[in-house]
């Protein structure tokens, strides 16, 4: 019998939902307990850079396609950047996973 591991949004932090520009924005800083976050795009794609104080690039930074869900390793306390180069809207929401 093969099982699957359950993931859970940490109930103790909000999720950061932002509207995906043609700018680079950060988000606030991330705590995560387990080292994990989820991200999820819905109408547009975005180039995503980690850090404590990072900048997102459409030339550089790593891409994730639109209407995605993606999970990262990630170091509690740093930031997202995020950007999109084409001119469709699009969001982002962030979430720290227990």
């Amino acid at each position: 019998m093969q099982t699957y591991p359950i993931t859970t949004i940490d109930p103790d932090n909000s999720a950061y939902v932002a509207s995906i520009t043609t700018s680079s924005q950060a988000s606030s800083a991330i705590a995560t307990g387990s080292g994990m976050i989820r991200i999820s795009t819905q109408g547009n794609h975005v180039h995503l850079a980690f850090g404590s104080a990072p900048t997102a690039s459409v030339t550089t930074s790593f891409f994730m396609p639109t209407n995605s869900v993606e999970f990262f390793a990630f170091k509690s306390g740093d930031k997202i950047a995020f950007i999109r180069s084409a001119s469709a809207s699009g969001d982002i929401s962030i979430c720290a996973v227990d």
